[in-house]
């Protein structure tokens, strides 16, 4: 994503959390949009219904909420612009959300942090806009997440963590002391990151690696002690 773009839409907006009182939209269809639908419930926020991009989605339901309309129709972006509803943009495939973030920059997007409300965070800590978490996370002092992150249940994030943009961390990850971790990186399931490494732009981390030394941009590694893959 280009930082123009970045800027467009981190600029000017606070950190917020969805309560019982906000309007949410979803933004997506995939196992994310369900995991979010979970989380609202167990908020008591209300859903609108779910945006999708995909014509063949329009008139089906998830978990019996609607697709309501097209995110890129004149409907959408008129409902956007005009009702300004809180809205998490919803998908692990990292390219795959940024597609959607895209188009919904341009509208007069209200993005917010949809959290499961079981997740521990430091009041020391800080977060972006945009972030979707799932139960039993912890985020402990000092460490700060980014925006339009995938947080899977059961992730641990030590203290002094920095995670970008644009990430996705599969369930029960763990991330040791002071990891610096760039933007849209993809870290599997059960994944183990030692304290002070950093993670670099766009690397991808294998379910269950454990990883002892910093990953290269672009890098992949898998195993125990990870190891590139070459690929």
């Amino acid at each position: 994503m280009k930082e123009d773009d970045k800027e467009s839409i981190l600029s000017g907006q606070e950190s917020r959390f969805v309560t019982e009182d906000s309007r949410l939209i979803i933004v997506g269809t995939d196992a994310d949009a369900r995991a979010a639908l979970d989380i609202a419930a167990s908020l008591n926020a209300v859903v609108y219904g779910i945006m999708s991009d995909t014509p063949e989605d329009e008139g089906k339901e998830i978990n019996d909420i609607p697709i309501v309309m097209r995110l890129d129709s004149s409907d959408g972006k008129k409902f956007i612009d005009t009702e300004r509803p809180d809205i998490i943009v919803t998908d692990r495939d990292i390219e795959r959300r940024k597609d959607l973030l895209r188009k919904t920059y341009s509208r007069k997007a209200n993005f917010i942090n949809l959290v499961y409300p079981d997740i521990v965070i430091s009041a020391y800590s800080g977060m972006g806009i945009g972030n979707l978490i799932g139960s039993g996370c912890v985020v402990l002092a000092n460490s700060k997440i980014g925006s339009h992150n995938s947080i899977q249940p059961g992730v641990f994030i030590d203290t002094d963590v920095t995670i970008g943009e644009l990430c996705t961390i599969q369930a029960g990850a763990k991330i040791g002391r002071g990891v610096t971790i760039e933007d849209e990186v993809f870290i599997g399931a059960g994944a183990v990151l030692f304290a002070g490494i950093k993670i670099g732009h766009k690397a991808f981390i294998a379910p269950g690696a454990v990883v002892f030394q910093s990953v290269n941009e672009g890098g992949k590694v898998a195993g125990n002690p990870a190891k590139s893959t070459g690929a």
